[in-house]
């Protein structure tokens, strides 16, 4: 895919003009591609203007019933996203912590995907906008003043402050919250 196809179809993605197939194609390329996903993000800076000060409207029951028994049902097999443990790229965001993005939902502002932290890595303070959820799935870690091992479930509610997260030993933890950066 040339740099040029690549720049239409995100904004064709962000604009919301792919086919189901195409954008569950495109959705999947996504996942594997950092640089897809800064295209994404650029296209939707440019396009967010055209938001501001529109008014949102909500269409009549009657609209929304004639939507609704015009779409076609898809098939769980043609809109699930499946990331075997082999596949997806581990990108370094901070030294000794590296994520794996799983899914991306542009339109919630959410994301999940697997944290990797090497022995003795921190993440700094950060404010959440979204509820975030985080489950160990192995190695240890110390979110402010609380220890969290294997099998140990957290939940940060949106609007408070994450406190630093260490890891002694090294982590690996499975995530859901608000898009990193947005």
């Amino acid at each position: 895919m040339t740099a040029a196809d690549m720049q239409r179809r995100a904004g064709e993605y962000v604009l919301g003009t792919l086919a189901p197939d195409a954008r569950q194609r495109f959705v999947a390329e996504m996942l594997q591609d950092p640089g897809l996903q800064d295209l994404v993000a650029q296209w939707e800076q440019r396009l967010a203007p055209l938001e501001q000060g529109a008014t949102p409207i909500e269409p009549p029951d009657e609209v929304w019933s004639r939507i609704e028994a015009a779409i076609d049902v898809t098939p769980w097999s043609d809109i699930k996203v499946s990331i075997r443990a082999n596949e997806g790229v581990w990108v370094e965001i901070l030294p000794g912590v590296e994520k794996k993005q799983l899914l991306i939902d542009r339109k919630l502002g959410t994301e999940s995907y697997l944290l990797r932290m090497a022995p003795g890595a921190e993440l700094l303070p950060h404010q959440h906008t979204k509820t975030e959820e985080c489950y160990m799935i192995a190695g240890d870690a110390t979110i402010g003043e609380e220890h969290y091992e294997q099998g140990d479930y957290l939940a940060i509610p949106a609007g408070t402050s994450h406190p630093m997260i260490f890891s002694q030993g090294g982590a690996l933890m499975y995530i859901s919250g608000e898009i990193l950066g947005s």
